[in-house]
């Protein structure tokens, strides 16, 4: 298979996975017509369209939801709070705030992204227990990442070890996609994920990589081990929406 036919057949994917569940007989015969096209540019720009597309009606979906569903108001209301906190805090004159403005669109940017990815796996299924482990999932992306930008979790922010945490976010978002988000999967790979985080405490540890606080190998522990009992949690959550779905849970 070509570069080309081998983009344009992932962007297909990424069409159907994007395409709201009320749009999916749109999405199957998007996928229908994709598939008599020979020539390879001719398919890459019919895909790009359709993923273009799939991203406009998840886009639609998610602001009709917005407009009728209070839960998802009150979840957007509260991410509009935590984000203007700082700001309420510095006119208070708090003393160790001292945000600026990179500081506000970066915190603003995550909470963005995680609000979108949890509404995405969300807007997937009606199981509270899915649900319940994408929130807990996509919480502890953000504090893992934010806590690294902030404080660093090894030694300080500046610390390069750090950046092994990348590591885990990937296993994350691997295992994510090749469990095309389904419970089952969704269990690995946060069980996956967790395997990760334990791996890069014990890296850390073993080379003396956060060395210069009295504490730090103290804190690297407590927080490896809180970080991957969060992630185990979600592993459960999504081991309890499959066995709910009929499928078999994660071993």
């Amino acid at each position: 298979m070509s570069a080309p036919s081998f983009l344009a057949h992932s962007l297909m994917v990424a069409s159907r996975w994007i395409m709201p569940t009320a749009r999916r007989t749109w999405a199957d015969a998007m996928a229908a017509e994709f598939d008599t096209i020979a020539e390879p540019a001719a398919a890459l720009d019919f895909a790009s369209g359709c993923l273009l597309g799939a991203g406009r009606e998840r886009m639609s979906a998610m602001a009709k939801a917005l407009r009728t569903n209070s839960w998802l108001v009150a979840r957007w209301s509260a991410a509009a709070a935590l984000l203007a906190l700082p700001a309420v805090a510095i006119w208070l004159g708090a003393e160790g705030v001292n945000w600026d403005a990179a500081d506000f669109t970066v915190f603003g940017a995550m909470l963005t992204g995680t609000g979108l990815a949890y509404e995405f796996l969300a807007g997937r299924t009606g199981n509270m227990a899915y649900r319940t482990g994408a929130a807990l999932a996509m919480a502890t992306a953000f504090m893992l990442v934010w806590m690294n930008i902030a404080v660093g979790i090894i030694g300080s922010e500046a610390n390069p070890a750090n950046l092994m945490f990348a590591g885990v976010l990937a296993v994350l978002c691997g295992g994510t996609v090749i469990a095309h988000f389904r419970a089952r999967g969704m269990s690995r790979a946060l069980a996956a994920t967790a395997i990760a985080q334990v791996v890069v405490g014990i890296v850390a540890l073993a080379g003396n990589m956060g060395a210069g606080g009295p504490a730090w190998s103290r804190d690297v522990s407590i927080l490896t081990l809180c970080y991957a009992a969060l992630w185990l949690g979600s592993a459960a959550l999504f081991a309890a929406a499959a066995r709910q779905n009929g499928q078999r849970p994660a071993q």
